[in-house]
Order: C-alpha cells, then structure tokens, then sequence
C-alpha cells in the first residue's frame, strides 16, 4: 500500500525553486508532425553508454511525438536565445508549430535542432518510466555537437532567467524588446512632460512587466549628436525599475549640475540612453597593479569610494577610455581626489555591469 504524501506540494514548489538548471528545447518529429518543448529536468546519467533522461508531462504534444518516435533531439541554450525558451514555454501553444520560421538542423534520427544553441544531443529512447503525470525517457545519445567559442549558457533560478559573465554572477534576466522599448517610452514621456513644465504622466504599475514591477537600478544619459547633454541615476535598486528610469531620466534633464537644464526647443535633438545595472560586487586587491588585471575594459562598470566620497563610471566609459589606468585616474578625479590616488592608497572597489539600450 502506497504511503500518503506528507509534503506540502506548495512548500515542495517553493522549495525546487532554489535549484539553478541550465535550459534545453527538447523537439521529436513523428509522421511528418513536429513539435518541441522548453524542458529544465534534462541530465546525463552516464558517459559509457551514453545515456541522458528527460522529464515530460505526459498530455504534452512532445511527449506523445517522443512515445511515437522512439527519438528526440536536445539543444542546450545560449544566453541570447532567453526568447526561445518562452516561445517553446508556451507562449505559443502546444497546437501551434513552435518551429516555424526558425533555423533547425538534423544528425542521425532527424530530430531538429535549433540553430545558435549552446550544444546539441541526438537521442533514442531506450526506456520509459512513469512517473506520477510525468515520464522519463531514458535515452542513448546516438550523436552530439558543441559550439566552440566562449559562448555562456541560459540559466533559469527561480522562476527567474539568469546569465553568468566570466565567472561573476549578473543578478538580472535580460529584458524583452517589448520592455526596452517600453522603458524607453516612459522616460521620453517623463523627460518631455519636465522640460515643459508638465505634471509628470502616471506610470500604471498593475500594467507592466514584471521586470519593470522589479526594484532596479538604472542610469538615464542623454546625449546631442554624440555629446553628453545629462547623465543621472542610482548604483543599487531602491524602488521598481519603471520608475527608477522616469526619475533619471527628469533628473538628468534638469538636475545635473554639469549642465543647464535642457530646453523645451532641445528635446526633439536628445538621444535617450538607458543602463540597467546589476548589482554592485566588491572586487578585492592587494596592489595597484593587481587592480589594473583585475578590471574589465568594455565589460566592468567600476565605482571607488575613499571615506565619504564615491565616484562611477558605466562600462562605456571604457570606449574613451581604454587603458585601466587611464580611466582609475580620470574616476579619482571625478570622486574629486588627486588622479593618482589609486595608486598611492588602498580604495574600496566595486564593480557592476550593465544593460544597455538606446533609442533608435
């Protein structure tokens, strides 16, 4: 007699959400019909045989290719391809062709692959195991390929899509086309209502994303014709991402003290830059020259702090400023101290990246 479940499957839920997995598209063709599926439960079991195991529901459509076939492709995903997993997640439904429009490749059973993953794994079923609403096919990898280069893989962690940089952890999941362009949209309208004089408009929370809902930081630079016209913002989230791009983008408008508030006639010239940053990491060093290894030029956003005073610099300061040196030395003077002060002093150091759109 089976014993009852004593789990609460909300706290189970909860629970399985701390576990960070890479993310496949799992695809099966089975008499001229195709299909695929965003899948997480996907291992290796063992390199000699070969074999991997996935997990699939057993009402999906690709589940019912994969008991039709025998076979199945896997394809691990790239940090670029976050679209990809949501289309295969289901914002296109399980009677839609998934695969349409898309570039697929083949190694021996012809199941397809999607062109621009990570890796890629042929399978063929040698077991079934059922599983409560689940199977798991235990397959033998008949072919596999991986991309060469330095390509980093999509990662999901709490029902949150992740991306690793080189060894450090960048805390945010890439935005949408659809949300860049709405933020963009929201500091235009935030910016244009200031200069004028305008009541600032509403900005309808219940209505966005939850990306933008999210605390985030963000800075907001205005550019005319390539030079800089304001740049403001925050270095650590402190209130939801939407309304930390409308407040930088008036505040940089108007209130940076390196410039005159921008004119009414000025707005159809300006440039909308947005940087939405992770959050900031402490990097340590022992010694100046350590310090110069240490960053990262086009890739690290740094800011030094001595005492009261603190100073930054986004990662695109490194296009006018290539040299480590060069640029610790221009970031002392900005903080206000003497260039070389870096090299004379110890310095708390942070670093941070950035995600950075514009408008067009």
């Amino acid at each position: 007699m089976a014993k009852p479940n004593t789990v609460d499957i909300e706290l189970l839920r909860q629970t399985m959400r701390a576990w960070s997995s890479g993310v496949t598209v799992v695809t099966a063709t089975h008499e001229g019909a195709r299909h695929g599926m965003t899948v997480s439960s996907f291992t290796s079991v063992a390199l000699d045989p070969p074999l991997v195991i996935i997990s699939l529901q057993t009402n999906s459509r690709t589940h019912t290719l994969i008991a039709g076939s025998g076979t199945f492709a896997v394809t691990i995903l790239s940090a670029d391809q976050r679209e990809l997993s949501e289309r295969f997640a289901g914002r296109l439904t399980d009677t839609e062709d998934r695969l349409a429009g898309l570039a697929t490749e083949t190694l021996v059973t012809g199941a397809p692959f999607l062109k621009g993953g990570l890796a890629y794994l042929d399978c063929r079923v040698v077991q079934t195991i059922s599983a409560g609403g689940n199977t798991l096919f235990l397959a033998e990898v008949v072919a596999a390929r991986s991309r060469d280069g330095a390509a980093q893989p999509l990662v999901y962690h709490d029902r949150r899509y992740h991306r690793l940089a080189e060894g450090r952890r960048v805390d945010i999941d890439p935005l949408t086309v659809q949300e860049k362009q709405g933020l963009l949209l929201l500091a235009r309208e935030a910016m244009e209502h200031a200069v004028r004089g305008e009541p600032a408009p509403a900005v309808e929370l219940d209505v966005l994303s939850p990306h933008l809902k999210e605390h985030g930081a963000s800075f907001v630079t205005l550019t005319i014709q390539g030079r800089l016209r304001g740049c403001v913002g925050a270095l650590e989230p402190f209130q939801p991402l939407a309304l930390d791009v409308c407040e930088h983008a008036v505040a940089a408008a108007l209130h940076d003290f390196r410039f005159p508030p921008v004119e009414p006639d000025e707005l159809a010239r300006i440039l909308i830059e947005i940087s939405r940053l992770t959050l900031p990491v402490p990097l340590a060093y022992q010694k100046p020259e350590e310090l110069l290894t240490r960053l990262r030029p086009g890739q690290d956003g740094v800011t030094l702090r001595d005492g009261s005073r603190r100073a930054t610099f986004l990662p695109q300061v490194w296009e006018k400023l290539p040299d480590p040196g060069d640029f610790l030395d221009n970031l002392c003077y900005k903080m206000g101290s003497a260039p070389d002060l870096w090299r004379t002093k110890p310095l708390e150091v942070s670093t941070y990246q950035v995600e950075e759109f514009h408008e067009a």
